[in-house]
């Protein structure tokens, strides 16, 4: 047994379960975990696997786990991941002594039923040359609703997959469309990309103000499972996973942020 499998279970063994062996194969853990340079950790997410005869798109909720994240150079740095409230299947960090940094790996490792999974990760490096056509998008209810308003670039020559989020941060947000009003000011949350840019379209500000873009640079962890999804016909029984007893990804990213302002003409 190596080390690694040593460590995972004596995280394990921490966490304390009292729960009885159960008689029946224990239920398979799906990780959705993804850690971020610079930001809290609170995109863990557990659940069961969906049944194929289920409508739902994710199975159970997994709230009663004991879940660790393990500094991978460090094995002495255990940090212990507590359910959000709120978020049933959602793991979070509370302390403030966890910083993530570009360079930093980590293992995920995961006690249900008293079955571990667990995965490895890595903090990737700054995305380089990001650039945008511009801070200030002028725009009205009438802008051609799939007219490029900005162009998000960045140096891609390995064609690694990066992620572009814009959320807005403004403290009154003025609807631009009469269809918007009434509607939160939803952050625009596009599919990663392996090229060197991102075209916003005008349909996807759906207010005035000041909005928040972020350039992830991701962790090829994720590379796998996004290649997955994107073919016409998924193997079912082989989905591209970076898990160990169990299915899922956990992945890291890197991002830098800058501010730009949407107004009208």
């Amino acid at each position: 047994m190596n080390r690694f499998i040593i460590i995972l279970i004596a995280a394990a063994t921490l966490a304390a379960c009292d729960t009885a062996t159960p008689e029946a194969e224990p239920d398979v853990v799906v990780v959705r975990a993804f850690l971020f340079a610079g930001e809290p950790v609170d995109d863990v997410q557990l659940t069961e696997v969906a049944s194929l005869s289920s409508t739902e798109d994710e199975g159970a909720p997994i709230a009663d786990a004991a879940v660790f994240l393990i500094n991978a150079e460090n094995e002495d740095d255990f940090y212990r991941l507590t359910p959000k409230p709120g978020e049933a299947g959602f793991y979070h960090y509370e302390g403030d002594d966890l910083a993530l940094a570009p360079g930093d790996s980590f293992f995920l490792a995961v006690n249900y039923q008293e079955r571990l999974t667990a995965a490895r990760t890595y903090i990737p490096s700054e995305p380089e040359g990001v650039a945008l056509s511009t801070t200030h998008v002028v725009m009205n209810a009438g802008t051609g609703e799939d007219q490029t308003v900005l162009t998000v670039s960045w140096d891609n020559p390995e064609d690694e997959l990066h992620w572009v989020s814009i959320r807005n941060t403004a403290t009154v947000s003025i609807p631009i469309r009469q269809e918007d009003v009434g509607q939160p000011a939803e952050p625009i949350l596009p599919e990663p990309v392996a090229d060197a840019f991102y075209e916003v379209r005008a349909e996807d500000f759906t207010h005035y103000g000041t909005h928040e873009v972020r350039v992830y640079r991701v962790s090829n962890d994720y590379f796998a499972l996004y290649q997955y999804t994107q073919q016409p016909v998924q193997r079912i029984y082989e989905p591209a996973t970076n898990v160990t007893n169990g299915v899922g990804i956990f992945s890291g990213f890197t991002g830098i942020s800058f501010t730009i302002t949407v107004q009208p003409r």
